[in-house]
């Protein structure tokens, strides 16, 4: 927009030329009058063509000049000074005053890269966080272009200035990634052979508990290594391995007790995750303590109202931010918690089951042995019509033994007691009748040992 406006106008009945011309950094207006039976064809067309374009011409030494300050509620006119051009002048106030809040912002932009240049130009080494904060600048500044909040020659000096913040970071960046891949790979090949020592360990039929340990304490110490992913993947396969091959030995290779998601494997990812998380958020919070500090120092030199306005915004800006990353933080160790303690809840239900197991082991094998038991004593019965019905009777004994197994250990020891119980009375009773037939057969056969 233009900020240079020249009009013909009155003061009083004289016919004045009128040039007003914008001081948008102070929200100026410098108004230049001329007589017009002073003023040559010369000067009007120069002022009209030229000045009015921004291009400096020289004035007469009778000008009249005063300065006063724009205002959206008054004429653009002193008091005393009219013109037939109202419209144009309204149009032209309106616009300018358009003007004046766009170089606010585009001084507070640039004064919000000055810090962002000064915080960069002190660095020795590639900071994320530098990084993250100049994406985020841009992303204002870039939308205030597309809506035309910005003018076009504000917008590419914020540009050009933060393409140069941008590439200094990148050779820090590309300094901090050649050095990050060398670090990655050491740990890659450290990492491999830690996890085949350990893989040895478990083939060589050692206790599988402390092995355990130790590969939960070098997943530890795999989640706090630096990797790239590729690398971090590869590890991880590794380690994985491991556990799973512990686990096959420990269980056999069904796996043994099973829990949902096979174990704590799942959820130790997820702590990981979390505990990788919780970090860079409380590096991220120490860098912005760190910009609160640099920037309450700053605040104290400011000169001026509106820089120190725009220094107490920027600062209540960082402190929410702190305050907004702390939410997140805490919730995050909140979570953190929460699945330490779902993890040993899991390792408790694990170790439940485990036992549960051995306990079925016991049962299955007291079931079997009951089981032989009741046949061998059926088997020692003599094989005669009351011993088959006896038989009977204890087939149906036996079925209910086999039902109160199912049921419970104790009621299988009490019921098992009292089937051998009837069984042996059973076998007196066919025995006490058998030798009382016997018995009678033979007194018939000989009537002389009755008498």
């Amino acid at each position: 927009m233009k900020t240079n406006l020249v009009v013909w106008g009155k003061n009083s009945d004289n016919r004045v030329l009128i040039a007003l011309q914008l001081n948008a950094a102070e929200n100026k207006v410098d108004f230049y009058s001329f007589k017009a039976e002073e003023v040559t064809e010369d000067f009007v067309k120069s002022l009209f063509d030229e000045w009015k374009e921004g291009k400096e011409i020289s004035f007469p030494d009778n000008t009249q000049h005063q300065t006063f300050e724009l205002k959206v509620s008054e004429s653009l006119l002193p008091n005393g000074y009219s013109s037939e051009e109202d419209g144009l002048l309204n149009k032209t106030q309106a616009e300018w005053h358009y003007v004046v809040l766009s170089s606010r912002l585009h001084h507070n932009y640039s004064q919000e890269l000055s810090d962002l240049e000064e915080k960069i130009k002190s660095l020795t080494e590639f900071k994320n966080d530098h990084w993250e904060e100049l994406k985020n600048f841009w992303s204002k500044v870039q939308k205030q272009i597309q809506e035309r909040t910005l003018f076009k020659n504000h917008g590419e000096d914020l540009r050009s200035r933060t393409n140069q913040l941008f590439d200094q970071l990148k050779e820090f960046r590309k300094k901090l990634d050649d050095s990050f891949r060398i670090e990655s790979v050491e740990n890659l090949q450290k990492f491999k052979l830690l996890v085949e020592e350990v893989e040895a360990k478990i083939d060589s039929g050692l206790s599988l508990q402390p092995i355990f340990e130790e590969l939960k304490s070098l997943q530890n110490d795999f989640n706090k290594a630096s990797f790239t992913k590729g690398d971090r993947g590869r590890v991880w396969d590794k380690i994985d391995g491991a556990f799973k091959k512990l686990k096959a030995k420990r269980y056999g290779v069904e796996g043994g007790p099973k829990t949902s998601g096979e174990g704590t494997e799942r959820i130790d990812r997820r702590i990981a995750g979390l505990q990788s998380a919780i970090e860079k958020m409380e590096t991220s919070i120490e860098w912005d303590n760190k910009d609160l500090t640099f920037e309450n120092k700053r605040a104290l030199g400011s000169e001026g109202q509106l820089e120190a306005q725009l220094r107490q915004a920027k600062i209540n800006m960082i402190q929410e931010r702190i305050s907004s990353k702390n939410i997140k933080l805490d919730d995050m160790r909140e979570t953190l918690a929460k699945l330490n303690s779902k993890r040993e809840g899991i390792l408790k239900k694990i170790e439940e089951q485990k036992e549960q197991q051995k306990i079925k082991e016991v049962k299955e094998e007291l079931k079997d042995k009951i089981k032989s038991e009741i046949k061998e004593k059926t088997a020692e019965l003599i094989d005669n019509e009351e011993v088959k019905k006896a038989a009977e009777k204890l087939g149906l004994l036996s079925n209910a033994v086999e039902q109160a197994v199912e049921d419970t250990l104790e009621k299988v020891k009490d019921v098992v007691e009292k089937a051998i119980s009837k069984v042996e009375e059973i076998g007196e009773d066919l025995q006490d009748t058998i030798n009382e037939k016997s018995q009678d057969s033979r007194e018939e056969e000989d009537p002389k040992d009755n008498d």
